[in-house]
């Protein structure tokens, strides 16, 4: 199992349970999310998303420590009555490689994949609301349910790991030519999955 991992970041060191948990929480979870897009201090993130600000500090602290996070930016004066306001950003994606998801916990892996379904369908959801989902001609979203053998679901993995591996180079190329002749910039959301299905009453009806 891969998530999430791109072949032109550097290699993160084997997670250990303290580790597992920054993304387990889903507090820190979403305080990674809010950062990919933009800098934010705990009070901002509390203002925006919610939340209570001494537990909400802590888990940028908490970010800080391990590495994902760091502070960019020391505001004081204003409103802020001489104390100090910190903002963060992200420092490095949240991402584990096969190797280490085999190391964690039953109970930490459960919690983590549980917690990124839930913020990628949330994000699927807003998308239908907000329309976008719908507004590009080329818009991709399927699934299916067929039955493979080990060889099928080895080859299966391996093309779904190396579209992975090409999105930092269509990034790259698609930056360079915006940078040199502009055009519209689109913000993608690319999901990849593959698992065993669940066992279900019945048959499985396909969509």
């Amino acid at each position: 199992m891969r998530q999430g991992h791109r072949k032109d970041e550097p290699e993160a060191p084997i997670i250990s349970a303290k580790l597992a948990k920054a993304v387990a929480n889903p507090w820190r979870a979403r305080i990674l999310r809010e950062l990919s897009t933009r800098p934010m201090s705990p009070s901002q993130f509390v203002e925006e998303v919610g939340g209570e600000l001494t537990s909400i500090s802590r888990c940028f602290r908490q970010l800080a420590e391990w590495g994902y996070v760091e502070v960019v930016e020391t505001r004081r004066g204003g409103s802020r009555r001489g104390g100090v306001e910190r903002v963060y950003a992200n420092v490095q994606r949240a991402h584990f490689d096969t190797e280490s998801f085999e190391r964690l916990p039953p109970y930490l892996l459960t919690d983590m994949l549980r917690n990124w379904v839930e913020r990628f369908l949330g994000r699927l959801g807003n998308a239908v609301e907000t329309g976008t989902l719908q507004s590009e001609g080329a818009t991709h979203l399927s699934w299916d349910i067929p039955t493979l053998d080990r060889q099928a679901w080895t080859e299966l993995t391996d093309r779904l790991e190396e579209l992975l591996e090409s999105l930092p180079r269509l990034e790259a190329e698609a930056a360079a030519r915006l940078a040199e002749s502009g055009g519209e910039a689109i913000p993608a959301t690319v999901a990849l999955a593959a698992f065993r299905s669940p066992p279900q009453p019945g048959t499985d009806a396909k969509p």
